[in-house]
């Protein structure tokens, strides 16, 4: 990219940790040093008003500021940003990665992979994290063959702990329903596998949420 490999930072109104190996940084942004931690830390302007003050505020930011960001607010950093935060997936560092989607501009296209592969390595964590920052749990990862999504991937690798996160966050027969390019949905991965007793609690899970239609 032409960062130079590091990614753009995304500021926020409250203080924030840049990355050890650096971000790169628009102009008119305040700096400072935290003198507990002894770490370089960056935000918005803010005229004075320390938003740290205020902890419900604190809160209710950090969480926004922890979503993915719209296509439209991709920066030309994305090569680096799919290796780093696919990288702490992989790590199962879950502080990583929610690090780097508070600071960086993280489109759900970055971040998909990385959801993929936390989920298939059985990670709750990180799964959880990148479910809260708006990943869509059914998406097809175009990275991985076979047009699977998340869900597909985790019970082809038995990992059933994040199999019922990524239940638990669909909404719709057609998401929890969704067949790969084989025909097969998440129940026909299990049994394939010798696995019917994870297909049968997971299937089980469904129940009263009326979800299982397309099963």
């Amino acid at each position: 990219t032409s960062t130079g490999g590091r990614p753009y930072f995304r500021p926020a109104l409250f203080w924030q940790e840049l990355l050890p190996d650096g971000h790169v940084c628009d102009g008119g942004l305040e700096f400072r040093v935290n003198l507990a931690t002894g770490i370089n830390e960056c935000r918005f302007p803010t005229g004075g008003v320390e938003m740290e003050l205020d902890p419900e505020r604190l809160a209710t930011a950090f969480k926004q500021q922890t979503a993915i960001v719209r296509n439209s607010k991709a920066r030309d950093d994305t090569a680096c940003l799919s290796r780093q935060i696919l990288s702490a997936a992989t790590w199962g560092d879950a502080a990583l990665v929610g690090r780097l989607l508070r600071t960086c501009w993280i489109t759900e296209a970055v971040a998909l992979p990385a959801l993929a592969e936390a989920a298939a390595r059985g990670f709750t964590e990180v799964v959880a994290i990148l479910l809260a920052a708006g990943v869509k749990p059914a998406s097809v990862v175009p990275e991985r063959p076979g047009g699977k999504n998340s869900l597909h991937l985790a019970c082809e690798a038995g990992q059933e702990a994040t199999a019922m996160q990524l239940l638990e966050a669909m909404s719709t027969p057609a998401e929890v329903g969704a067949k790969s390019t084989d025909g097969s949905t998440f129940v026909d991965l299990l049994r394939a596998q010798d696995m019917g007793g994870i297909a049968r609690r997971l299937t089980a899970s469904l129940a009263g949420r009326q979800l299982d239609a397309a099963l």
